[in-house]
């Protein structure tokens, strides 16, 4: 058995918000976020269902900084209760996923 390192993934949407989930990627109330899209190389995952979602009370959806991360783009929203904690990064640049990130 081992132990795997907490998992960080950057929080795109908040509950109210209409999360489209499309081969073109995963838009958030309308704007596409990079690097969103399942890689053609992902064999053998099952992408969440296309469609449009509207987030409700405690649910997030939540992206890697990969295109290759394992992340609501499978799993769906994610329940708060799943949610440890939040991280406040000390030196970042920006790449469009959140203010101020960068893979």
């Amino acid at each position: 058995m081992v132990a795997l390192r907490s998992l960080m993934k950057h929080v795109v949407a908040v509950p109210g918000d209409v999360v489209t989930v499309t081969a073109q990627g995963t838009y958030v109330n309308g704007q596409l976020f990079p690097h969103s899209a399942i890689p053609a190389t992902a064999k053998g995952y099952q992408p969440f269902r296309f469609g449009a979602y509207t987030l409700q009370p405690g649910q997030y959806w939540l992206l890697g900084t990969s295109p290759d991360s394992w992340d609501s783009r499978y799993i769906g929203p994610v329940p708060i209760d799943l949610i440890e904690n939040t991280i406040r990064p000390v030196w970042t640049s920006g790449n469009g996923y959140a203010a101020a990130t960068r893979p």
